[in-house]
């Protein structure tokens, strides 16, 4: 399920990774490619250049495609995105995480690697 999501830098430990990647569904909030479509990677919200500091906390990140996390760039969301996005954005990013589902997740993951 999971082939084409996009590690990055190692800023953020898996487990968490995949708690995002898992409350929003799988999708780039943005433009609703699934991971299956495409490559995810983890987008701040409210990015550096709009802050003295990197916030990595979990209401600051959110699932999105390689194609718009790079778009977007320095924009801001209310800029990149139209409106019913920012506003789906702002009530997906107070949802709760689900780590034992990430675990169980990169549980599977592993596994198949084995197989293979």
């Amino acid at each position: 399920m999971c082939k084409r999501i996009h590690q990055g830098s190692h800023w953020i430990k898996p487990v968490r990774r995949y708690a995002i990647y898992n409350r929003d569904g799988f999708t780039c909030v943005y433009c609703g490619k699934t991971v299956e479509n495409t490559t995810l990677s983890l987008d701040h919200i409210r990015t550096l250049a709009h802050s003295d500091k990197p916030d990595n906390r979990n209401v600051n990140l959110v699932t999105a495609c390689r194609d718009c996390n790079s778009r977007r760039g320095k924009l801001d969301v209310a800029e990149f995105a139209d409106k019913i996005v920012a506003l789906r954005i702002l009530h997906q990013i107070l949802l709760p995480l689900d780590f034992e589902a990430a675990k169980a997740i990169l549980a599977s993951q592993k596994a198949m690697k084995g197989q293979s």
